[in-house]
């Protein structure tokens, strides 16, 4: 261990410390706190002291700390605290003088509560309290930091009902949209107007052009797949079924292969995206890391949303957006093969119900057909297909009320 040679100054800097009560600081989100100080010019009432408050603050949390009132350190008025600061290169040590702050939680709507009152207007509650954090027992101390923390729950947990009662008075207000257009909310840009069933959808409402050049390096595994590893994929379930058989018969010009390519790996992530649960999405990086960054940034800014859970920013999916990623699957699906698909194989790749997989195509305009076919082992088995044709047939939604009424 080196030498240290201690250096005591002539006049002592004054260096703050704050303690946070509710916790330490994550050493990695240091760089997130931004920290303020502040001195009155009015010294303090019977002291040679001024008024001083340490504040800090990040994103969803204000801390403040001040050196007057309850919530300031009592222990200062009987002891004195030094900090010594080490230089590394010089190998000396200059002693500090430290002033130490209560870094408390500020909760929102506090504002109208600010401690503008001497220690002769508290309450007796306050005094106690006062008493208690410089005199009280260990067991005191926490049993009152404990009742404290939970009236600050508690006034939290207000505001925010208050808050979300004011958003369902508002809501309730408000004139309800029309059925027809939470219909097609959830499905990609239609052209009802189309000649032909490719003018319906169009590819770069799907893939954006900036997503579409992302893929090219993915893209590659699939472009030089062979028929072996496409096997060994298809029986180690690496990939969907439905993109394993359209990787046995890929197109032989080399554009197409390459776009066919890019589509499969899209349509890859989309289910990756559709099958995960609940707790996965909330994650920070719900997605895999080795994704090219602007289909991920893409992928979740369509299909989950972030939402202020309690002053926490935490992401969801709801029903809509899920309804949302199955659609856009299956019209790049309906592209694949040519706007008209069985129902069979994908199916089991986004765990649907025959029912709900026919209602999100005829949200879309297909026709739905069926038919038996026959089988080797015994009776024959019925295969429901989705076909886009003109013109466009969507679901009435004046039936559907009816229907629910009923």
């Amino acid at each position: 261990m080196s030498d240290v040679t201690l250096e005591i100054p002539s006049k002592m800097k004054s260096v703050l410390i704050a303690n946070f009560t509710n916790g330490h600081v994550n050493k990695k989100r240091c760089d997130d706190l931004s920290v303020g100080h502040f001195e009155s010019s009015q010294r303090r009432f019977g002291t040679q002291k001024r008024k001083q408050i340490l504040v800090a603050e990040t994103e969803q949390m204000s801390y403040v700390g001040q050196n007057f009132g309850v919530s300031a350190d009592r222990s200062q008025n009987f002891c004195k605290y030094y900090v010594g600061l080490r230089d590394k290169s010089t190998g000396k040590m200059t002693i500090c003088d430290a002033e130490i702050f209560n870094m408390l939680p500020k909760l929102p709507g506090d504002e109208q509560e600010e401690e503008k009152k001497d220690d002769l207007s508290l309450s007796f509650r306050e005094k106690n309290d006062f008493l208690t954090e410089a005199f009280g027992s260990k067991k005191k101390q926490k049993a009152m930091e404990n009742r404290l923390r939970n009236k600050s729950a508690a006034k939290s947990m207000e505001t925010i009902m208050d808050s979300a009662a004011k958003q369902a008075l508002s809501q309730q207000s408000q004139v309800a949209r029309p059925q027809v257009e939470d219909q097609t909310d959830g499905i990609p840009p239609c052209n009802k107007e189309a000649t032909s069933p490719r003018e319906v959808y169009r590819l770069h409402d799907i893939i954006s052009p900036s997503e579409m050049e992302a893929l090219n390096a993915p893209a590659r595994l699939f472009f030089d797949s062979t028929y072996d590893q496409v096997r060994q994929w298809k029986e180690q379930q690496t990939y969907p079924a439905y993109i394993t058989n359209h990787l046995m018969t890929m197109p032989l010009s080399e554009a197409e292969r390459w776009k066919r390519s890019k589509c499969l790996m899209y349509l890859h992530y989309l289910i990756t995206l559709n099958n995960l649960n609940t707790r996965t999405i909330g994650l920070k990086v719900p997605l895999p890391v080795e994704w090219p960054g602007v289909v991920i940034e893409q992928l979740l800014k369509r299909f989950t949303m972030k939402i202020d859970s309690g002053g926490r920013i935490r992401r969801c999916r709801p029903a809509r957006l899920k309804d949302k990623n199955i659609s856009y699957i299956l019209v790049l699906c309906l592209m694949i093969d040519e706007y008209e698909l069985e129902l069979t194989v994908l199916m089991k790749d986004l765990k649907l119900s025959l029912e709900r997989i026919q209602n999100h195509f005829r949200a879309l305009g297909c026709t739905l057909t069926s038919r038996k076919v026959k089988t080797d082992m015994g009776p024959s088995l019925s295969v429901t297909s989705a076909i886009l044709n003109l013109p466009l047939t969507f679901p009435d939604p004046s039936a559907r009320s009816k229907k629910r009424g009923r």
